[in-house]
């Protein structure tokens, strides 16, 4: 429904400072780029406020120089922290047309952005807090016990994969193996709540890149045996770990 050459993001429970887009306007009008970005304060229920900035960026910033870093350190840039042109959601520059994947649940901010920085060549970012973001603990998404909605952890670091894959062959493995991990590590979760409705799709993405998974990954071989258990046989795995869990408890 926008009509305007500049496209932002808001969450209804956010704010923004009075000059936000007044300095990101006046980024891209002199830097006639497609992207500027800018710095944020994030707010947590327990009281916790971090400033997110990163005074060593404050220039042109290249996409190819910036991915690696943007994907491990993904508080880099907030979707809501960022205005981009009209053109990179419509059809007008190489076709593209830009859109939030609705399948996932977790993460399609991350490879939103991602998709961006890969149509562009270089953007502006600006070190100064600008956007205030209230963190919500307990959303499904940010809760520590497993939901079906977890599991678009696992896609949208496949899917990141496959949209980074022309630009850099080892940054596809990376997400690759950590889109593994993140499969292993939910079945444990998956069990202890009853989802087992939920351990086909995540047995099946845990294994989709396990071998080159142990050939290749930097994890020590105890991790990888513990992963490789659970791998191939979670159930067993999880009975494992309870008797461990249960033997510790009584211990201490």
């Amino acid at each position: 429904m926008a009509r305007g050459e500049w496209i932002c993001f808001i969450d209804s429970d956010d704010w923004i400072e009075p000059n936000m887009y007044e300095k990101l306007m006046e980024a891209v009008i002199n830097s006639k780029l497609l992207m500027v970005s800018c710095g944020y304060v994030e707010y947590h229920a327990d009281g916790v406020c971090k400033t997110i900035i990163y005074p060593e960026f404050a220039r042109s910033i290249l996409t190819k120089d910036i991915l690696d870093f943007f994907v491990w350190k993904d508080n880099f840039i907030h979707i809501c922290s960022m205005i981009i042109h009209r053109g990179l959601v419509e059809p007008g520059i190489n076709g593209c047309k830009l859109r939030f994947k609705d399948d996932l649940f977790q993460g399609e901010d991350s490879l939103f952005i991602v998709e961006t920085m890969m149509l562009i060549k270089d953007f502006i970012y600006i070190p100064d807090a600008l956007y205030h973001y209230c963190w919500r603990e307990n959303s499904a998404i940010n809760t520590a016990i497993f939901t079906p909605i977890k599991l678009s952890k696992i896609a949208v670091w496949d899917y990141m994969s496959r949209v980074i894959a022309p630009l850099s062959i080892n940054l596809m493995w990376k997400m690759r193996f950590h889109s593994t991990e993140i499969a292993i590590n939910l079945i444990n979760p998956a069990i202890r709540s009853g989802h087992l409705e939920c351990l086909p799709i995540i047995k099946k993405a845990s294994r989709k890149y396990f071998f080159r998974y142990l050939l290749h990954h930097e994890k020590g071989l105890k991790q990888k045996l513990r992963h490789t258990i659970y791998a191939t046989f979670p159930k067993i795995a999880y009975k494992i770990d309870s008797v461990i869990m249960k033997f510790v408890k009584k211990t201490n």
